[in-house]
């Protein structure tokens, strides 16, 4: 496992500043997803069902945010049953998909993005999705290691693709660290979940938060 929440990887300058990504980290993920056309599609496997139930329990849920949106195969999946929500794709590891919107999102969704973040940014990611979230922020994060591995040349060349493995009591406490000190700030579900992966069982964590007032 990964050490936890390391921020030295890529320096103080770096975590302070705000910043989400490096830029040759940014670089790793452009070349993956060139040379891997399937990889981060986008699919609705794992999330599908818990975002259908969250907009047809929050009626006023116009607009989201799908934060590390792959290849952006979610969003078409979506349209098929809410073709009025608006639906933004994010991601910096693919051009077209690489700037954020200055607005904020009625819904702002990640699903196995975190455990892609560089260990000494997660803190600065949680508070960007918190920043992007006018009223619900959902997080499924996969919680294990992956053989997948960066290939091409550079720091990262060899590394695993998830980055920052933790448990979901970690992923659930990290949250509340970053942002517990938001008045705003409401914890609405947290679980501890098992996906089947191939032969075996894998956790994930899947929590939704929601802003207050």
């Amino acid at each position: 496992m990964a050490k936890l929440f390391n921020r030295n990887k890529v320096g103080p300058d770096m975590y302070k500043g705000g910043k989400t990504f490096t830029e040759n980290y940014q670089g790793h993920l452009r070349a993956h997803h060139e040379a891997n056309p399937l990889w981060a599609k986008g699919k609705p496997k794992f999330a599908g069902a818990d975002i259908l139930g969250i907009i047809r329990a929050r009626g006023y849920i116009r607009s989201i945010l799908d934060y590390g949106c792959g290849k952006g195969g979610f969003g078409v999946w979506l349209k098929e049953f809410y073709p009025e929500v608006q639906y933004f794709g994010y991601d910096p590891g693919i051009l077209g998909k690489e700037k954020l919107p200055d607005r904020k999102f009625d819904l702002v969704m990640t699903t196995d993005v975190m455990e892609h973040i560089e260990p000494a940014l997660v803190d600065n990611t949680i508070q960007q999705l918190w920043d992007l979230t006018k009223t619900v922020m959902y997080n499924n994060i996969a919680c294990t290691p992956t053989d997948e591995r960066f290939k091409d040349e550079g720091e990262y060349k060899g590394e695993s693709l998830h980055l920052s493995v933790h448990t979901p009591e970690e992923w659930r406490d990290r949250f509340m660290n970053v942002l517990g000190d938001d008045p705003k700030y409401s914890p609405f579900e947290w679980s501890h979940r098992t996906r089947r992966w191939h032969s075996e069982m894998r956790p994930r964590c899947v929590m939704i938060d929601e802003r207050s007032g």
